[in-house]
């Protein structure tokens, strides 16, 4: 039970085994796994500045319950506990056994917290970012305090009925299967084309490389920040891809279209207890290429996959972008926590409701709801 839960700091190398063992029969994703938390930490979490906090939970008798994996990052003067993770995270949380889990609700979970606060010193709030509404199928006991949905989702594709065919059909109208059969097609008679999954180190490591400079390309075209480029970040991909993950429910699934002996779109799963759990996919920047829908393509084999292996979904993970809009039949809404701790943290919760409050009514006057959103986010409260 969450009230007879001892609760203590620990680090990566102290928890291994347990952590290994937990995440086994815990309700989480492979963003909240021992391999994943720990290459980022090491990569990019690390060099950010943040201070680690991993907090361990047991019962009397030394099982462990959960783990919070967090980190204290500084938010304009205040010390704010965070759950681990970054954009990287399709979404952040803890890990947790599955009948520990249905102990917990709004209450106790705020109570664990302010437990854990006391083995964090100087902490002002609690600033939860980026939490799913549902944890195994039971509401977010971690959406407590002051909760906003962040703008942040989640797309799925609930796979049903008994053949790909049947299933695809009821998706897709008869007109776009169509097009794109005949796209297909008219890209294997220009070229020799196959679909190839990426087996060995070279082929892996080949993928995802293409994959890196294919999105680079598309960053620098639409005139965003390219995340590859940030200290670390392609180094925690290269190792939590690229390595032999043994006696783990978390491994990656990378598929490639290639085309006259190039690989040109590339799509990378990871896979969670053997669910398709997150998404990347590149295409090549060619306009002959990605005029007969190469991405659609490769999305559309790599669906069949799944689905002939039995998978019950297909989460897209976090982000919108049309074609997974064309498939997906289930949102998950992401939401931010703030649960202050001291006066200064109340303060802060008070402007961010204000400012959210402020915001709703000003959308339906784009100038002035953008200057109020500058003036709040030069003050931190975004």
């Amino acid at each position: 039970m969450p009230a007879n839960l001892g609760l203590s700091l620990a680090d990566f190398s102290s928890l291994e085994e347990d952590w290994r063992g937990l995440q086994q029969r815990a309700a989480s994703a492979p963003y909240q796994s021992f391999e994943w938390c720990q290459a980022w930490w090491r990569h990019i979490g690390a060099r950010s500045g943040h201070e680690l906090a991993l907090i361990a939970g047991r019962a009397p008798d030394g099982r462990l319950e959960c783990i919070l994996p967090m980190m204290i990052t500084r938010r304009h003067g205040l010390r704010a506990a965070e759950w681990l993770g970054d954009d990287h995270f399709g979404w952040r949380g803890p890990l947790l056994d599955r009948n520990f889990l249905q102990d917990l609700n709004v209450k106790t979970a705020t109570g664990l917290l302010r437990k854990a606060a006391h083995l964090l010193p100087g902490i002002h709030m609690f600033h939860l970012l980026n939490q799913p509404e549902e944890l195994d199928g039971l509401p977010n006991p971690f959406l407590t305090g002051f909760t906003e949905p962040n703008g942040d989702m989640r797309l799925l594709i609930n796979f049903e009925g008994d053949s790909w065919t049947g299933f695809h059909c009821a998706r897709r109208s008869a007109r776009s299967r169509r097009n794109l059969t005949r796209k297909m097609r008219k890209l294997r008679e220009n070229w020799p084309t196959r679909t190839i999954i990426a087996r060995t180190g070279l082929e892996r490591q080949a993928c995802l490389m293409t994959l890196i400079r294919q999105k680079t390309h598309w960053f620098q075209q639409a005139g965003l920040p390219n995340l590859f480029a940030l200290p670390g970040h392609v180094d925690f991909l290269e190792e939590i891809i690229l390595a032999e993950h043994h006696d783990t429910p978390l491994s990656f699934n990378i598929t490639a279209l290639q085309v006259a002996g190039h690989i040109e779109s590339v799509s990378i799963n990871t896979v969670w207890h053997g669910e398709p759990f997150g998404f990347l996919l590149s295409r090549s920047h060619s306009p002959d290429l990605n005029r007969l829908s190469i991405g659609e393509g490769l999305i559309n084999r790599t669906l069949r996959f799944f689905f002939q292996q039995g998978a019950r979904c297909f989460d897209f993970g976090p982000g919108e972008a049309p074609y997974k809009e064309r498939w997906a039949d289930n949102r998950i809404i992401h939401h931010d926590t703030t649960l202050p701790l001291s006066n200064r943290g109340r303060v802060y919760m008070y402007y961010r409701k204000k400012y959210r409050q402020t915001s709703n009514k000003l959308k339906e006057f784009p100038v002035i709801y953008n200057t109020t959103r500058y003036a709040f986010k030069s003050i931190g409260m975004l």
